[in-house]
């Protein structure tokens, strides 16, 4: 082949990566999941039918200028689950008390994980192990980098651990003592 062919199809495979555009389908399925459900987000009530059980109004959603500006690539975000994230769902604020969500004050254990994970769990507290193998998975995986979400099964964890923090806060003061 010549250089000339190889270039022309460098320039062809370049063009067709800058230039692809989501389907209609592809597209719902991105903002969908850029506020999943078991989180605390969800849908902005414009773009729900029930935000507090993730029924989207897939209408208004296409409908959007947003979409619009996207499918014709006006707008090229960099992070695209974030600017859908930011754009489609509601985390913070007054709207979510009608998604069914309040944010409450952590306990100093939830706001501790993942650094004093290992220490909660080295206590053997039987409503903890079922979330074990999560954790462990968790800090493999992440390390002990705090989140601003975290999967289902850690937030599980984090409401366990708030319910516990009398008796797990004595049991850890009783092992620095000793």
């Amino acid at each position: 082949m010549n250089s000339t062919f190889l270039t022309f199809l460098l320039l062809c495979t370049l063009a067709v990566q800058l230039s692809f555009t989501f389907t209609d389908d592809e597209l719902l399925l991105e903002v969908h999941s850029a506020c999943p459900p078991m989180t605390m987000s969800c849908p902005k009530k414009e773009y729900a039918i029930v935000p507090h059980n993730h029924i989207w109004n897939d209408s208004a959603v296409m409908k959007s200028l947003v979409i619009k500006q996207l499918k014709e690539e006006e707008i090229k975000p960099t992070n695209l689950k974030k600017f859908l994230k930011k754009t489609f769902c509601c985390y913070e604020g007054p709207c979510m008390a009608a998604c069914g969500l309040h944010h409450h004050e952590e306990t100093k254990l939830a706001q501790g994980f993942p650094e004093n994970a290992q220490q909660i769990l080295a206590l053997n507290l039987p409503e903890l192990e079922p979330f074990r193998k999560y954790v462990e998975k968790y800090i493999e995986k992440n390390g002990f980098q705090r989140e601003d979400e975290y999967p289902a099964e850690i937030e599980e964890f984090l409401d366990a651990i708030t319910k516990l923090d009398a008796l797990i806060n004595d049991l850890l003061s009783n092992r620095v003592d000793n």
